[in-house]
C-alpha cells in the first residue's frame, strides 16, 4: 500500500512539474506575443507620426494672398509675414502650436494638396501647399 502511495505521489509531482513547465512556456510565448504587438504598435505610431510630419512639412497658403502663410520645417512653424517661429507638436492626427499667449489645437486632415485644420469653436481652416 505504501509503494502505491509513493508511486502515485511521484506521478503527481511529475505531472505537476510538467504542467508548470508547459504553463511557463505558454506564458512566455504569450508575453512575447504581447511585447511584439506593443512594439509593432509603437513602430506603426512612429511611422504615422513621420508620415504626418512629412505631409505637413513645407510652405502653405490660406489663399487670401499670393504669398505664403507659413512654413512647417523641423519642429517649428514660421509665419512668413511676421517672421516668427513657433514650436509645434503632433499627436496622432492632431497638431498643437505653442504661441506665447495661448496654445492652438486642431485635428489635421489632408486631401491631395489641401490641408484642413479642424479646431473646436472655430471654423475649419483650409490651406494649400506650394509646389516647389
Amino acid at each position: 500500500m505504501k509503494i502505491f502511495n509513493i508511486k502515485t505521489g511521484l506521478v503527481m509531482i511529475a505531472c505537476f512539474a510538467l504542467g508548470c513547465h508547459n504553463a511557463t512556456e505558454s506564458d512566455v510565448s504569450d508575453n512575447d506575443s504581447l511585447q511584439n504587438s506593443q512594439q509593432q504598435a509603437l513602430m506603426d505610431a512612429g511611422k504615422t507620426q513621420a508620415n504626418l510630419k512629412q505631409k505637413l512639412s513645407g510652405i502653405w497658403t490660406d489663399g487670401n494672398t499670393q504669398n505664403a502663410s507659413f512654413n512647417f520645417k523641423g519642429d517649428s512653424v514660421l509665419y512668413v509675414e511676421d517672421r516668427k517661429n513657433y514650436k509645434y507638436a503632433l499627436t496622432n492626427d492632431s497638431i498643437t502650436i505653442y504661441y506665447p499667449d495661448y496654445t492652438y489645437r486642431a485635428k489635421l486632415a489632408f486631401v491631395n494638396d489641401t490641408m484642413l485644420m479642424i479646431s473646436q469653436g472655430a471654423d475649419t481652416a483650409k490651406f494649400w501647399k506650394f509646389n516647389n
